[in-house]
């Protein structure tokens, strides 16, 4: 799920008219030179900053889950609040996403977020689109790798927009951020791919 979620989101930041501080020509350029050289790699994806950043910040900005339900096992008092064994809450991990101390205009898309000598997401508790802790995913680094795979072979193959292309996103909770229901990316070209021909 947390591949389709994203994959959503990412496409249609793909398709859209991007803000000033996201380079779309960056990520189309790093996804053609790594297909110039033929199948991908593990080396080669971790050579494409543009495109790595731009499935980061779509994880921040457009979490899959916004947090888990969590039981007390031992009364304790955190931040002058008294919690007793037994109770239900719910740990809101993404909240710090949002927030300006830790990622200043948290509501822009900004790719170099996660660069340095920014690396914003490196503080603690700063970033955890897959959670934290004991309850952080098993298949996070896969589902990060299947998110950079899947980019880079569509950016490869197709020229995307938005359709029409002046769509004015809207956000629903449902209870995760998801575009709204007349959210559609269509296939503006085929690209001449650079990739070596039946080569994914």
């Amino acid at each position: 799920m947390t591949e389709q979620h994203t994959l959503l989101w990412e496409s249609g930041q793909s398709a859209a008219p991007l803000p000033p501080l996201v380079d779309s020509s960056g990520v189309q350029a790093e996804v053609d030179a790594a297909w110039s050289r033929g199948t991908l790699s593990w080396e080669q994806l971790k050579q494409m900053p543009d495109l790595h950043g731009a499935m980061m910040e779509t994880l921040r900005r457009y979490p899959v889950a916004g947090g888990h339900r969590a039981r007390i096992a031992r009364p304790l008092t955190l931040a002058g609040y008294r919690l007793e064994q037994g109770l239900d809450v719910e740990v809101a991990m993404t909240v710090p996403h949002f927030l300006e101390e830790l990622y200043p205009n948290p509501m822009q898309f900004d790719i170099d977020r996660f660069r340095p000598p920014r690396n914003e997401h490196r503080k603690p508790g700063a970033y955890a689109p897959f959670g934290l802790g004991n309850h952080t995913c098993l298949g996070a680094g896969i589902a990060e790798v299947q998110l950079l795979v899947t980019m880079a072979t569509l950016l490869s193959i197709y020229a995307l927009q938005l359709d029409p292309p002046d769509y004015h996103l809207v956000i629903e909770e449902h209870p995760t951020p998801i575009p709204g229901n007349h959210f559609q990316v269509q296939v503006r070209e085929r690209r001449l791919s650079s990739r070596p021909e039946g080569r994914i």
